[in-house]
C-alpha cells in the first residue's frame, strides 16, 4: 500500500518495462474490466503485444473493489546470457575462428551494452565517449572492431552476432556485452581484435 510500480519493481528484480492498471469501483469485476476497456491508455496495456507477463491484485474495502494489473516484459536470465555466449562462440569456431574471450575487452563491451540499454537507443559511445577509444584505453589494444546489435529475442541476436565474426578468420580476441533494455529490447555489444 502506499508505493507505486517502480517502487516495488527493483526490490523484485523486474528490469524490463512495467505497466499499471488500476481501477475502483462499487459495481464489481466485471465493471472494472469494462472501465480498462473504454480507456485507450488502459486498453493499450492491456492488448501491448510485448508484456508477456500480468499480475492481478483485487481488494475489496467499504463496498468498493480495487482492481490493479500489472505488465511486464520478461527480464533475460542471467543464465541465458551465460548461455547466449558460450553458444556464439561455439558457433564462431565451427566457421574456423578460433575465438578467444579477452577480460579487457568483454568489461568494456559489457559497459557499452549496459550504456546503450539504459538509453534505449543503439550508440557508439559510452558515457559520451567512443566505445573503441575506452577499449584501447583500457586494454592497449589500438586495432579494433566493433558491432553492436539490438533484437528482441536471444536467438537473433545470436544468429546477428554469428553473423558478424564470420566474416573474420584465424584467431580472434574479443568481448561480448549483453543487457536488456527497460522496453525489452536486448542489446549485444561486441569488440574484437584480430
Amino acid at each position: 500500500q502506499g508505493e507505486f510500480v517502480n517502487d516495488w519493481k527493483d526490490q523484485f528484480g523486474f528490469i524490463p518495462l512495467i505497466s499499471e492498471n488500476i481501477a475502483f469501483t462499487s459495481e464489481g469485476f466485471t465493471h472494472s474490466y469494462t472501465l480498462f476497456q473504454n480507456s485507450p491508455s488502459h486498453f493499450a496495456n492491456m492488448v501491448d503485444p510485448t508484456f508477456e507477463i500480468v499480475g492481478l491484485g483485487i481488494a475489496v474495502e467499504n463496498g468498493k473493489m480495487y482492481v490493479v494489473q500489472e505488465f511486464s516484459t520478461k527480464p533475460i536470465a542471467a543464465s541465458s546470457t551465460t548461455t547466449l555466449r558460450n553458444e556464439i562462440l561455439a558457433a564462431a569456431s565451427q566457421h574456423g575462428l578460433v575465438p578467444i574471450q579477452h577480460s579487457g575487452l568483454t568489461h568494456v563491451a559489457q559497459g557499452w551494452a549496459t550504456s546503450v540499454a539504459g538509453s534505449d537507443t543503439i550508440s557508439l559511445n559510452i558515457a559520451g565517449q567512443s566505445a573503441l577509444a575506452v577499449a584501447k584505453e583500457k586494454t592497449g589494444i589500438s586495432t579494433l572492431d566493433s558491432f553492436i546489435s539490438k533484437a528482441d529475442n536471444l536467438e537473433v541476436i545470436k544468429s546477428q552476432v554469428t553473423n558478424k565474426l564470420s566474416s573474420y578468420s584465424g584467431e580472434v580476441q574479443l568481448g561480448l556485452g549483453v543487457e536488456q533494455s527497460v522496453t525489452g529490447g536486448i542489446y549485444a555489444t561486441l569488440i574484437i581484435r584480430q
